[in-house]
């Protein structure tokens, strides 16, 4: 999510120093396959957790899903999208099927191992304010207090904003709810 984030809000820039002008053409592009492999990541969960849950095929159905869809997605972008315009109607395609498969791995695994939605959800809830809280400082950092800077030293001044940021949301918050959780009855660390 940090990468990702940084790579749309930043993008523009990024790609400046990065490479040469001609691929600024290619910023919502990486924008917006930046999201879709946030989802993604989230669907790369469900593989392992049919594998350790001993229903193996579903992960190969899960895999044939995706794959279809793509597909189906890249045909009809490449077919129906406006001159020039293919490749952002593919990164579109993509940021489309993710979640559709992700609303199928929700399923089975709710069916076959009790796995709930907001039960996914509430584990990634501790992290989600960290990472609204560092968008939206490397967003105003981006938009007030970089502004007068050269391309270089902005996209490294937005990049220490959002890795400060998250670096104290998970000591203060993350790192600390660990430990409570830690102390809690009932709780058993690897080590014993």
């Amino acid at each position: 999510l940090p990468i990702a984030a940084f790579i749309a809000l930043e993008g523009r820039d990024l790609f400046a120093v990065v490479e040469a002008p001609r691929w600024q053409s290619a910023v919502p592009l990486a924008q917006i396959m930046c999201w879709a492999g946030v989802i993604s990541g989230l669907v790369q969960l469900f593989g392992p957790l049919y594998q350790a849950g001993g229903r193996p095929r579903l992960a190969v159905y899960e895999a044939a899903l995706t794959g279809t869809l793509l597909a189906l997605g890249f045909v009809l972008a490449v077919f129906t999208a406006p001159a020039g315009r293919g490749a952002l109607w593919v990164a579109w395609a993509w940021l489309t099927v993710y979640p559709l498969v992700l609303i199928w791995d929700l399923y089975w695994s709710r069916r076959y191992f009790g796995l709930t939605a907001g039960g996914l959800f509430a584990e990634l809830a501790a992290v989600l304010p960290g990472v609204v809280l560092m968008v939206l400082t490397m967003w105003a950092a981006a938009r007030w207090v970089a502004t007068g800077f050269q391309t270089t030293p902005r996209l490294f001044l937005v990049a220490a904003v959002g890795a400060a940021c998250f670096y104290l949301y998970k000591s203060l918050v993350l790192d600390r709810r660990a430990a409570g959780s830690r102390r809690r009855p009932g709780y058993r660390s690897n080590s014993s």
